[in-house]
């Protein structure tokens, strides 16, 4: 967890999610998060960005060098 403008952000972090096993297993503890808050699944897939039920799923380089996004550290 990270706080922007005093505000916590979520992080989960693995290196592929492109098993459902997997990807299941990381997702949970963002799920079981319970506020709307932002939540983000990075990985190393380059897969374009998805969303699962609220939690942007992304490539970590992709969320770091992007200098446009409001949501990068």
């Amino acid at each position: 967890m990270t706080l922007e403008n005093g505000l916590p952000r979520y992080f989960q972090v693995a290196y592929t999610v492109r098993d459902e096993t997997t990807l299941d297993r990381e997702l949970a503890p963002l799920k079981s998060i319970r506020d709307n808050h932002p939540k983000f699944l990075l990985t190393l897939d380059n897969d374009p960005p998805l969303d699962h039920d609220g939690i942007k799923r992304m490539n970590v380089v992709d969320f770091l060098l992007d200098p446009r996004s409001p949501d990068t550290p």
